[in-house]
């Protein structure tokens, strides 16, 4: 897939993080206001139908091909599910409690629960869980960025933005439903009187997080303004640089037998001098069709090499935001011997130590997407399915991972869908009731 974005494309997606927030903190906002409408033994049905509707809203498909940062949808879906069941819990135990003597005087049937007592709450852990559990793919995006832009940050600036903001916004819902949380059981315990509800109890727990919500909004707002402005002048100077020739990007993984050719070059990051890189990197114009014929041609010119097959990888936004880094690779015929001309270095690494390398930070971004993307989507195409099914009757099998067969295998790189198949396939405790909730509450993608 092309992960290409224009200017008004990214503006659009840092507006979808303030709509994102609208929609699913509004959700809980609207929760707490229709309790006042509604009686206690409907909400829980709505709160489940509403939880319902929120997840087949942010699991859709068709958002998914959109750059937007859906991270804060299943934190308040999680809330809801949990705060349902805490309802229904708080239902059964007034019932079973209203016929004991010594709980019978201070139980109200007709008020047996209050929404704002039990949603906040449950808002306030489940987001500090959300905010600080550690990402599968450590610092780098999400799985929702990593199937629609790619795994390295580096050269996704939206991805890198929006892990930052997402996190930022988690953290603000469990500052707010924390700060609500004390607000609303303190006056519970203190002036709170379980008979009805009086102008303060309807402050309290139903205009007061209106309130919060509403401020919430305009803080929002005021931010990712200011983002807007600053992704405006990058991009004006991001023109700028373009205009002076960079163009498009092809990079080519360079392979012998089950060896990578490498190269030292100067770390883009100040905090390394050096780092290792493929040494076969070309520019191009911007009108240049980049075809595997041209990428050919291109790497035959460079290193003068004639016995080699090239395999596309996958394409990637680069640094700029405007322009596309094509990634190829490139795999040398085990019977040609490399040509006097060969300009190229004979650094060659093993699997194993570009592996080591990547862990100890010394390879470049573009080097380690291209390795993680290669093995990851390999190893899961060779083991599931695409519903994520295991291809052999065994458990957590491995297959043989050989560089030399890279040219035979018959898996789209550019397919990212792999990448969840690598994260959320039957090696996964309890993936069948797992995926069957998720086709349950959420649109099939």
């Amino acid at each position: 897939m092309s992960n290409t974005y224009s200017l008004s494309e990214r503006l659009r997606s840092v507006g979808a993080m303030w709509s994102e927030w609208a929609v699913c903190v509004g959700a809980l906002a609207f929760t707490v206001t229709l309790s006042f409408f509604l009686t206690c033994f409907l909400m829980p049905g709505i709160v489940l139908i509403l939880a319902w509707q929120l997840g087949a809203y942010y699991k859709n498909p068709n958002r998914r091909k959109y750059l937007r940062c859906v991270r804060i949808a299943p934190v308040v879906c999680t809330s809801l599910y949990i705060s349902a069941f805490i309802m229904i819990a708080a239902l059964v135990a007034n019932r079973l409690l209203l016929n004991h003597p010594d709980y019978a005087d201070s139980l109200n049937p007709e008020i047996p629960y209050i929404s704002s007592l039990i949603i906040f709450p449950v808002t306030c852990l489940v987001s500090i869980f959300y905010a600080t559990r550690k990402s599968r793919f450590g610092t780098s995006p999400c799985r929702h960025c990593a199937l629609v832009m790619g795994v390295s940050t580096v050269n996704n600036v939206m991805s890198e933005i929006f892990l930052v903001r997402a996190k930022g916004q988690i953290t603000l819902l469990a500052w707010l439903s924390g700060m609500m949380t004390v607000v609303d059981w303190v006056y519970y315990w203190l002036i709170y009187v379980n008979v009805n509800f009086n102008s303060p109890d309807t402050y309290f727990y139903f205009a007061f997080p209106i309130i919060v919500y509403v401020l919430s909004l305009v803080y929002l707002r005021r931010q990712y303004s200011a983002l807007s402005v600053e992704l405006r002048i990058a991009a004006q100077q991001s023109e700028a640089a373009e205009n002076q020739g960079d163009g498009n990007v092809l990079r080519f993984l360079v392979i012998n037998g089950d060896s990578i050719l490498v190269r030292e070059r100067e770390h883009a990051d100040n905090r390394m001098n050096m780092c290792l890189d493929t040494p076969a990197i070309v520019r191009l114009p911007l009108d240049v069709a980049v075809t595997d014929e041209r990428a050919a041609d291109e790497f035959r010119k460079l290193s003068g090499q004639d016995g080699f097959t090239v395999r596309r990888l996958f394409t990637n936004k680069s640094v700029d935001g405007m322009s596309t880094t094509y990634h190829f690779a490139v795999i040398l015929n085990d019977a040609t011997p490399l040509p006097e001309n060969w300009s190229l270095g004979k650094n060659w690494m093993t699997i194993s130590e570009i592996d080591m390398s990547m862990r100890a930070g010394v390879l470049s971004a573009d080097m380690s997407e291209e390795v993680y993307i290669v093995y990851t989507i390999t190893m899961a195409w060779k083991t599931y399915d695409s519903r994520g099914f295991r291809l052999y009757p065994v458990r957590n099998y491995k297959p043989t991972f050989r560089l030399r067969d890279l040219r035979n295998w018959d898996v789209d790189y550019n397919d990212r869908h792999w990448l969840d198949v690598a994260r959320f396939n039957e090696d996964v405790r309890f993936f069948r009731l797992k995926r069957y909730f998720r086709n349950l509450f959420c649109h099939k993608s």
